[in-house]
């Protein structure tokens, strides 16, 4: 299942990529994701998180495209729009990715 579409610059696409949340005994379970860009022309994708991580599934929403830059913020709580949360921010040049900040309350 791919979610949020952010186009940028040349093309690219921040997605996630992950399998749809499951429902197990009334609670709603999320599975691992990853975050990727792809590019529309080619159809290359390039991960900028693993797909497998340490820590409780999350889900990914509210991200940004620039030429050199990529944000996204990542939650472990089925409601987007809900903490816990953290803010990534990659720099497509270096190839590295940073937390930025984070709300755990």
């Amino acid at each position: 299942m791919l979610t949020f579409g952010e186009i940028g610059p040349q093309g690219v696409a921040l997605i996630s990529r992950a399998r749809p949340a499951t429902v197990e005994k009334g609670i709603i379970k999320l599975h691992d994701m990853r975050v990727e860009l792809l590019a529309l022309r080619s159809g290359r994708r390039d991960a900028l998180t693993g797909a497998k991580r340490p820590g409780p599934a999350r889900q990914s929403g509210l991200g940004d495209v620039g030429s050199r830059y990529v944000a996204w913020r990542e939650t472990t709580s089925t409601d987007l729009y809900q903490d816990p949360w953290v803010l990534f921010g990659h720099d497509r040049r270096e190839d590295m990715t940073y937390r930025l900040t984070a709300r755990t309350w």
